[in-house]
């Protein structure tokens, strides 16, 4: 049969011949379609066998008998790779998934969803209140956020927490990373250690307030036995709850540029109860400074570092731990404050601060940017354009070996060895075993590739890794072409070059629905609008990029809108919030 110059049969001239057939054909061709529409649509039915193990397998059993064998072992060595391969990127892609879902959210993972009534306060500026039904991201331990409602704490409101309240507590809110009566026994023997130091430092022996506090605390807790008195929580408590949900000392710095945390904050906290000076704890902790709470800055780590663990369960240092193996290494740079808003002297000796980002925050801050998600998009384009291809051969598979087969021959036989190939060759069975074997298979592998291709080139955390991850991706839809060139014999590679396309009779109906599939004024519009609802899914969905982006920006930098700990701690939502308003000055 002739071919034209596109490699596919004139079927124009076949269906005017055809045309002047019996009448039986034409009765035929009547029901399978008008003939008009016949020139358009003959490519639907028509597969040109090309370099390929699957192609390969079709056609030689039929030429030689002899090499169906190899053709076949060639066949199931590339679903063997396609297959290994595969499995092993689904493996990384589900693995990825899971592991970044456990590490950050569920059950045991850093954060956890919570409502507008789990915050106790919203100290956040230059942002307007969220809305009532925000879901925010806690990734602090909840004896952290229980400790900041004092009305939580004391259930019979007799000003003491007791053990029986703090029991309670923990089986209200079936509480499973720590029991609040540990809690509870944890502060009460800090703070009697604290008052009995104190009291026996000789560098306080001088001074009467610090004697005094030490004294009326340690006294009102050996009263209590063993409950924590409200006065008790103001004063040696409290001021240190927001320094406690930073649960990074190297993040001081941001708190006092985001205007969040300074000397001041602290001071109004302890100066509502009835002491002066500075709590217990830090006077204990700090003796050089003769119970003065001078720099924030140097004060901010020992409080961070000593303090908070000391009050709170093994739980907080676990998660204290694992925020700085999620985060990364840090960055640091210095910054410096307005001086119009440093009022006194101990918080100008805090002008220039250390300001810390994370490597992982920085990561997936970045996967956030306009210019990352219109590169990602672009390479999911040439992802799903790159697969196109095999799948537009893939229809023509099965267009081709579900239809009727017309009476053409393929392959002429030049040796004695070959045999004269025709489409009554494929017959029912031989059709049916290679859907089976050969189309099947190939059809759901196919799938399998564009679905974990996706989902492998969406976890990509930079440009260099989506770049080497779109191009490792090309080496999985090549494997059957690196076979046939590797080890297809010269002879099986000469049927396919001379083999003439295979056949079907027009079926209006099919044909016309797969043209219009496959017609680019349909196929580039839903391309687009596939890979863009893809990308917004995945960056919009539970736990998807975004959520993962504030997740790291909660737990590495305690930081943005959505985040407990922030709206708690108080100031501009970031750093570059801050120095935004810092500019417009």
């Amino acid at each position: 049969m002739d071919k034209p110059a596109n490699g596919y049969p004139d079927m124009e001239n076949d269906m005017g011949s055809e045309e002047s057939g019996s009448a039986e054909e034409e009765s035929l061709n009547n029901e399978e379609g008008p003939h008009p529409d016949h020139s358009a649509l003959s490519w639907v039915g028509t597969l040109r066998l090309g370099e390929s193990v699957y192609d390969d397998t079709l056609l030689a059993p039929l030429v030689a008998r002899s090499h169906a064998p190899r053709a076949c072992l060639l066949l199931f060595l590339n679903f063997f790779l396609q297959f290994m391969v595969l499995t092993r990127v689904g493996a990384m892609v589900i693995n990825k998934f899971e592991e970044l879902e456990d590490t950050i959210f569920g059950h045991t993972g850093l954060c956890d969803s919570s409502s507008m009534q789990d915050i106790t306060e919203f100290n956040m500026i230059g942002v307007p209140r969220p809305p009532a039904d925000t879901r925010f991201l806690n990734c602090v331990p909840n004896e952290v956020f229980f400790m900041l409602d004092w009305g939580k704490l004391d259930i019979n409101d007799d000003g003491y927490w007791s053990p029986a309240e703090a029991y309670a507590l923990t089986e209200q809110y079936n509480q499973s990373q720590s029991e609040m009566t540990s809690t509870l026994s944890r502060m009460v023997f800090t703070l009697k250690a604290s008052a009995r130091m104190v009291q026996k430092m000789s560098q306080y022996e001088g001074n009467e307030d610090a004697m005094n506090q030490a004294n009326e605390v340690r006294s009102m807790l050996e009263a209590a036995n063993g409950s924590l008195p409200k006065s008790v929580y103001i004063s040696q408590v409290e001021p240190f709850l927001r320094l406690c949900l930073l649960m990074d000392s190297r993040l001081c710095g941001n708190a006092v540029f985001r205007r969040s945390l300074n000397r001041s904050v602290f001071m109004n906290e302890f100066h509502m109860s009835a002491f002066h000076g500075s709590p217990l704890p830090f006077l204990e902790l700090s003796p050089r400074t003769a119970g003065k709470f001078r720099d924030f800055t140097q004060a901010c780590p020992i409080i961070i570092d000593i303090v908070c663990p000391s009050f709170f369960t093994v739980t907080y240092e676990e998660y204290s731990s694992k925020r700085k193996e999620v985060c990364g290494e840090p960055s640091t740079e210095t910054l410096q404050l307005p001086a119009s808003i440093l009022t006194s002297g101990s918080d100008r000796m805090n002008q220039d601060v250390l300001v810390v980002d994370f490597a992982m925050f920085e990561q997936h801050s970045g996967q956030a940017d306009i210019a990352y998600r219109l590169f990602l998009l672009l390479i999911l384009l040439l992802w799903v354009i790159a697969m196109f291809e095999e799948y537009r051969t893939i229809i023509h598979w099965w267009r081709v070996l579900l239809g009727t087969p017309i009476d053409v021959t393929i392959l002429e036989a030049q040796t004695d060895e070959e045999r004269t190939v025709s489409m009554k060759d494929f017959t029912l069975c031989y059709r049916c075993l290679n859907i089976v074997f050969n189309l099947l298979p190939r059809t759901c592998i196919a799938i399998a590739i564009l679905f974990f291709g996706a989902r492998y080139l969406v976890l990509s955390q930079s440009y260099e890794e989506l770049m080497m991850n779109s191009l490792a991706l090309t080496f999985l839809v090549t494997i059957d072409e690196m076979i046939f060139v590797a080890f297809v014999s010269t002879k099986r590679r000469e049927w396919l070059g001379n083999a003439n396309p295979l056949e079907v009779k027009i079926h209006r109906g099919s044909d016309t629905m797969i043209a219009c599939l496959l017609s680019e004024c349909l196929l580039v519009p839903m391309l687009f609008i596939t890979v863009i609802a893809y990308m917004s899914y995945e960056y919009n969905r539970t736990w998807g990029k975004d959520d993962v982006e504030e997740a790291f920006r909660c737990i590495c930098q305690v930081s943005g809108q959505r985040c407990m700990a922030a709206q708690v701690v108080g100031g501009y939502p970031t750093v570059d919030d801050a120095s935004a308003h810092d500019g417009e000055q």
